[in-house]
């Protein structure tokens, strides 16, 4: 199923094609990705988990959610690859939006690549370690879903990701 779901993301994405949204809670799309993302660390890198107890209710499409967190989760590990360090993925629910939210301790953004940290193909990794497609894709499938991704980050400082999305409409009124 997992691998029909991404086929057809993959096909979408290069059709420009909305894939069906559904209601969706991040907090379980987050552990799902967090048992298989766990396995490929370095015993240096530690998650937190910092879930909404309540449930993280948001309009997408699961196997999108998958990708978003997936390629944060990424995204923060080779921040913190080099010396080790600390990532925090929370969720909180607030009314007819939900924030998920990925931080890291890591090496952090200077001001001119926070700027173009969207933009397809743009990395900061070596010609072998990265495409510059994870966090265009993360944009793209976020402003799709009708959200927006917030960046904060200084040289050293690390980093914080978080993406707001809206709520299902019959969860909006109960946040």
């Amino acid at each position: 199923q997992r691998g029909g779901a991404l086929t057809a993301q993959l096909v979408a994405t290069a059709r420009r094609k909305r894939l069906a949204m559904e209601a969706v809670d991040l907090n379980e799309v987050v552990r799902t990705t967090l048992d298989l993302f766990q396995r490929a660390l370095d015993e240096r890198v530690h998650v937190v988990q910092r879930l909404d107890a309540r449930g993280a209710p948001a309009r997408l499409n699961w196997s999108q959610a998958e990708q978003v967190v997936m390629n944060l989760l990424l995204n923060a590990r080779d921040a913190v690859a080099l010396r080790g360090g600390t990532i925090t993925v929370s969720t909180m629910r607030r009314h007819a939006r939900t924030t998920l939210r990925v931080d890291d301790d890591g090496v952090g953004m200077s001001e001119a690549v926070r700027r173009r940290v969207f933009e397809r193909f743009f990395t900061t990794k070596e010609t072998a370690g990265g495409t510059g497609l994870g966090l265009a894709t993360v944009h793209a499938v976020v402003a799709r879903a009708g959200g927006r991704v917030l960046v904060e980050s200084a040289p050293g400082a690390g980093a914080s990701f978080g993406v707001e999305l809206p709520a299902p409409e019959s969860m909006a009124a109960a946040g």
